[in-house]
């Protein structure tokens, strides 16, 4: 057993032979070394009287069976986690829980992950004509994994995350940062070629930056038609904080129209088969919509709220305006996005700059013509 420093944190660690006979190295969360000392003798402590459930060698928690209780009871660094998130969570977990689901917490270790890896880069996409799987979204899947296995250490059924680590400090597959936006000929393509509600669902994302969810979700009580706004409730929003949504003429228009359509439901875009929102993705008939415009180059329904910024900042808005309309908590995501939109305007800038060497022609200054004279 011994206390030690490491470069990488702040506090004092402790390294010790855990009760299964591994060793074991866990911060103290503490710099003072006889506040460390304490923390390591408490330790011993508790591996000699069998006191603490964490470090019994009975402790066996099943992946699969923690993994449900991360489902239901994780709420994220902001206590606040979306149902959007909760369900891609238990998306991803579904493939996790396939290799990892009948381990215990304590199994899970390097040479796993290495092979969990190695099985994922070989298996295909169903029904995709043997494509192999996005190297991404394996990231995705190890993500989550670390996500787990740093809830069942907060909740004290393991005493560290073995893989946390290496999965933080190893870009296993490095993603380029997302920078599609659509062109106007490209809206003009998709709203030409889309059904309802599909267009008027891309109407409002081009129109007013909304999120998908937002959108379907919308509430006929959520839109002012003569205040021009749309209220969306802080319930409804990522960032958990309510926003009013400005109406242009084309929104006012839109939603008079669709008022003037509307059967009593509280809903402004719902399943005309349920009544309801979509509750699925809408991703089958977006990528269909792509296809038969001839898009070649792929794109996300969100990159619709990517170019709602990229629209707006190459017409003089401010990156504060943007970052209010759209909802965005941190301001660097509106300015990652800016920066991009805004590349065009620079090298407009630098085009009007423009100053190119005479043809071969002398030049005089008039102080060299005035020495002459």
């Amino acid at each position: 057993m011994s206390i030690y420093k490491r470069k990488d944190s702040p506090y004092l660690w402790m390294c010790y032979i855990g009760a299964n006979g591994k060793q074991i190295r866990e911060s103290t969360e503490c710099t003072q070394k006889g506040e460390a000392r304490s923390i390591l003798e408490k330790r011993k402590t508790d591996l000699k009287e069998n006191k603490n459930p964490i470090l019994r060698k009975d402790q066996k928690i099943k992946f699969a069976n923690f993994a449900n209780t991360f489902i239901d009871e994780y709420q994220g660094r902001r206590n606040e986690l979306s149902e959007n998130s909760r369900q891609n969570y238990k998306l991803l977990l579904k493939k996790i829980n396939e290799y990892f689901g009948e381990m215990s917490l304590e199994q899970i270790n390097d040479d796993c992950i290495d092979q969990y890896i190695k099985e994922r880069k070989q298996a295909t996409v169903k029904n995709r004509g043997g494509k192999k799987i996005s190297k991404f979204t394996i990231n995705r899947e190890l993500g989550v994994l670390r996500l787990v296995l740093n809830w069942a250490q907060k909740k004290k059924k393991i005493v560290i995350n073995p893989v946390s680590e290496r999965l933080s400090s190893e870009n296993l597959f490095r993603e380029p940062a997302r920078t599609r936006f659509f062109s106007d000929d490209e809206i003009s393509a998709l709203l030409a070629n889309a059904n309802e509600p599909m267009k008027n669902i891309i109407l409002v994302a081009i129109n007013a930056g909304m999120r998908l969810s937002e959108i379907l979700g919308l509430r006929w009580d959520e839109v002012d038609i003569n205040g021009k706004v749309i209220n969306l409730p802080a319930e409804r929003t990522k960032s958990k904080t309510g926003r009013p949504v400005p109406l242009n003429k084309t929104m006012i228009e839109l939603f008079i129209q669709l008022k003037l359509k509307r059967q009593g439901g509280e809903f402004v875009f719902p399943n005309p088969k349920t009544g309801k929102p979509f509750n699925k993705s809408i991703s089958h008939t977006w990528n269909r919509l792509l296809k038969k415009c001839g898009i070649r180059t792929p794109g996300r329904f969100h990159d619709l709220r990517r170019t709602f910024i990229t629209r707006t900042a190459q017409r003089g808005a401010s990156v504060k305006d943007i970052q209010i309309l759209v909802g965005h908590k941190d301001p660097m995501t509106t300015m990652r996005v800016y920066l991009q939109a805004t590349k065009t305007g620079m090298q407009r800038v630098a085009d009007l700059a423009n100053f190119s060497e005479p043809a071969g022609e002398i030049v005089e200054l008039p102080e060299q013509v005035q020495k002459r004279s």
